[in-house]
């Protein structure tokens, strides 16, 4: 999480408990259900929720954030970040929703987000990927109807998934 924080500049920090030396948090982030860090939810002390859209983040998604292997939730739509979609999304194998829309990320949706996947709801819109859905189309949590992406020049303009 320290990672998360680190990457996600400079609004994540010190905003509800994001604090960390080096690369220990500075506070116990998950006490049972209870989370000390703003827009974290916890659960039997795991971190199963981040949200935090809009709130003018800037930086990228670490690949450390395969590591949270109960992460249902992932919702930083609306914010500045760049780069690319990190292939370790795809190790998240309790992953149900993720929201990235409405960011500067680019590249093409990692096929490692395809396998053994649980996700029902997923959006990309106003981002600058590839537009690249034969493995999401095989995702059998997502329906095949709502596979329904509008590209232009080769790029996603808009795209929800919601089951």
């Amino acid at each position: 999480m320290c990672d998360l924080s680190a990457s996600l500049n400079p609004a994540s920090r010190g905003r509800g408990g994001w604090q960390c030396s080096s690369s220990t948090p500075s506070t116990q982030i998950c006490s049972g259900s209870i989370s000390s860090w703003g827009g974290i939810a916890c659960n039997n002390g795991n971190v199963v929720s981040i949200l935090l859209s809009g709130l003018k983040l800037s930086g990228t998604i670490p690949t450390s954030i395969g590591l949270l292997s109960s992460l249902t939730t992932l919702l930083i739509s609306r914010n500045s970040i760049t780069n690319s979609i990190p292939s370790e999304l795809g190790q998240l194998r309790s992953l149900v929703s993720l929201d990235l829309s409405a960011n500067l990320i680019t590249g093409s949706v990692p096929r490692a987000l395809c396998l053994d996947s649980a996700l029902t709801a997923l959006s990309f819109g106003s981002n600058s990927l590839v537009c690249y859905f034969n493995c999401l189309s095989s995702v059998p949590s997502l329906s095949a109807g709502a596979i329904n992406p509008i590209c232009t020049e080769g790029k996603i303009k808009f795209y929800v998934f919601i089951i």
